[in-house]
């Protein structure tokens, strides 16, 4: 709303302003004979120009020296001021434009531009129309600038839709715009997942009678949208319409789209594309050698993404602590955690600081590797470097010794957690009930989990899972069957690894019945079994020679096309081993060929029922030993 008094601007109507700053009175600034100052305060800020933005201790010390001369420099050193500590400190140029109009100092359409820009940084696009209504009330006609600051501080809190009314807007009363406008609108869209709406966007531009034109930075947030939400074929055919319209691609266009392919496995397009841009003369950054590195190294080709390292040094670029860090992860992943081990000193050796990241990628592959002791003197030499260790360095450490049973130092290290500014949260509780149950030790394990809520914490599914576990592994049925019972009251829902364990351990105390039942509630549902829950049922089936349901079960198992393990393939054996008539119990084993669309590398159970078969027939059943001869017919 305009006060009475104000002439109403055309572009009033534009907006609605919530907020109206207080009435400010322009002022006319007779011209004074005052060179030798003006000039002396000009050279000052054309010298802070070339000095670095987060030097503003003088900046502002001169801001505040000009502020109170008399008379005042002209508003323009003011701007050149605060367009420097804009970069560094948004909320100490809100604090400075509201010290200028009190020491007559008026801002003009440049400075609040600046101000409004600083409100969107700092996420109060709310504020940023008040500014808005204050430009408008002063006469003053908004800009491109004005325009393009205020959507993209409506896209960096997501208010899309917002954003959206304010770009229409703009075009229909055909203002200031220009293809940053487009692009903001652009990137705000494809940063709410919202690409192909993005896409539109650019069809419209690209397409409409606009003077605007894509230009690469548009076409190349498009492209990382597309690839991001997984449209790979629109990205490539935007690539290719780049091309048609000679707007050169340039590295961040390329990483878009090799990093797109690779997450899909479509490693010949992500080659290919690395190639031809290598062919444009366009050098690879740090973000692509990374792009490529996290690939190989998803690959398992680690020795390939060493070779990559050691390519990216020799072209002068220097990694960072990410790429070092994907590297000796890949590394772990494969098992050669001596060969993290060395990336990680080459990275100390280059001056690159080992972070909590670095040391909890080590102590993991060490943990995985079961050389928990050498994990146990990663830590100690973490403690030494005075890095701070975090819960996720605790819960793979406590993970690891749970796993090789050193439960005493388990709980030491449990227990020291507060030591380090770090408590015990469901993960910690987790991974500690789980290794105690392992372990066998169940009473203690209980104590944990009846006092567990003493850390803040309520017992999840998770917890009810390694808890339950536990009992039947200790032979204790009816508390198993408590618990499971206490999850049902609590109103937590069961997921395929409750009903997996109950499965699993009601077969093992012989009650087929109930772990029959609960297979079927679990399909009930809505949970579809795997491997283990059929296998665990299906084992049942077997030792009580339950020769009939066992091959029913068998049947859905090859309608759900569920993968067999070497599990699988003993339970089978020892179907057919305990029927005198082996042909006769062949007969009823469902023995098709699996549809070609469907193959995978590995056994199906169609697969380990036709081995079987052929090894029946030649009196080869006592050769299988799990499952080794299936390889053969996969």
């Amino acid at each position: 709303m305009m006060r009475r008094g104000h002439p109403q601007s055309p572009l009033s109507s534009l907006f609605r302003i919530t907020a109206e700053a207080a009435p400010c009175k322009l002022k006319t600034v007779k011209s004074l004979n005052l060179e030798t100052p003006e000039i002396h305060f000009r050279n000052i800020v054309d010298y802070g120009h070339q000095s670095r933005p987060s030097d503003i201790s003088n900046k502002i010390a001169l801001f505040q020296q000009m502020l109170h001369s008399k008379p005042s420099p002209p508003t323009s050193y003011f701007n050149a001021i605060l367009s420097k500590i804009v970069k560094v400190n948004c909320l100490l140029v809100v604090s400075l434009c509201r010290e200028m109009p009190s020491h007559g100092v008026y801002p003009n359409l440049y400075t609040l531009n600046i101000l409004l820009n600083s409100l969107s940084q700092l996420h109060h696009s709310c504020y940023g129309f008040a500014v808005f209504g204050e430009i408008l009330k002063r006469g003053l006609s908004p800009d491109k600038v004005t325009f393009n600051t205020l959507i993209k501080a409506l896209c960096m809190e997501k208010k899309v839709a917002e954003a959206t009314d304010v770009f229409t807007k703009i075009m229909e009363k055909n203002l200031p715009h220009d293809v940053v406008t487009y692009g903001t609108l652009i990137k705000g869209l494809c940063q709410v997942g919202h690409s192909r709406l993005a896409l539109k966007l650019h069809n419209e531009m690209a397409n409409g009678d606009d003077i605007c034109k894509p230009d690469v930075v548009s076409y190349s947030t498009i492209i990382d949208g597309l690839c991001k939400d997984g449209f790979f074929n629109e990205a490539m055919e935007l690539f290719t319409e780049m091309i048609d319209r000679r707007v050169d691609p340039n590295v961040v266009t390329y990483t878009s789209l090799i990093n797109g392919l690779c997450e899909v496995e479509r490693w010949e397009e992500a080659t290919k594309l690395f190639t031809e841009m290598i062919s444009r003369g366009i050098v690879p950054d740090i973000v692509m050698y990374t792009v490529l590195l996290d690939a190989l190294c998803k690959e398992g080709k680690v020795r390939e993404a060493y070779n990559l390292l050691e390519l990216m040094i020799q072209g002068g670029i220097e990694p960072d602590g990410v790429v070092y860090c994907a590297l000796m992860d890949g590394f772990c992943l494969q098992g050669l955690v001596d060969e993290a081990q060395k990336i990680f000193v080459l990275m100390s050796d280059r001056g690159h600081p080992t972070g909590v990241v670095c040391y909890n990628v080590l102590i993991n592959g060490y943990c995985r590797s079961g050389r928990v002791d050498e994990a146990l003197s990663m830590y100690e030499e973490m403690l030494r470097s005075r890095v701070k260790p975090t819960n996720i360095t605790f819960n793979t450490l406590l993970g690891g010794l749970c796993q090789v049973g050193y439960v005493k130092d388990a709980k030491e290290l449990l227990f020291g957690m507060q030591d380090y500014g770090q408590g015990p949260d469901v993960v910690t509780l987790t991974i500690f009930l789980d290794g105690l149950c392992k372990n066998h030790c169940l009473k203690e394990a209980m104590d944990l989990f009846n006092s567990i809520e003493n850390y803040g914490v309520k017992p999840d599914i998770k917890i009810f899972n390694s808890i339950i576990d536990g009992c039947f592994k200790a032979g204790r049925l009816e508390m198993a069957r408590g618990l499971y019972n206490e999850v049902l009251e609590k109103g937590l829902l069961p997921d395929i690894i409750t009903y997996t364990i109950m499965v699993n351990g009601l077969c093992k105390e012989g009650q087929l019945e109930e772990a029959d039942h609960l297979f079927l509630v679990m399909e009930a549902k809505g949970y579809k079994p795997d491997v283990i829950t059929y296998n665990a049922l299906l084992r049942g089936f077997c030792q009580k020679n339950e020769k009939g349901r066992a091959v029913v079960l068998l049947r859905k198992m090859v309608q759900q096309e569920i993968k067999a393990d070497a599990s699988t393939v003993r339970s089978v054996m020892d179907l057919v081993s305990n029927n005198e008539k082996h042909h006769d119990c062949f007969d009823q084993l469902p023995s098709f060929l699996p549809p070609s669309s469907k193959k995978e590398n590995g056994l199906t159970v169609i697969s380990l029922m036709l081995a079987l078969d052929d090894c029946v027939k030649s009196g080869g059943v006592s050769s299988i030993i799990d499952g080794q001869m299936l390889c053969k017919t996969s």
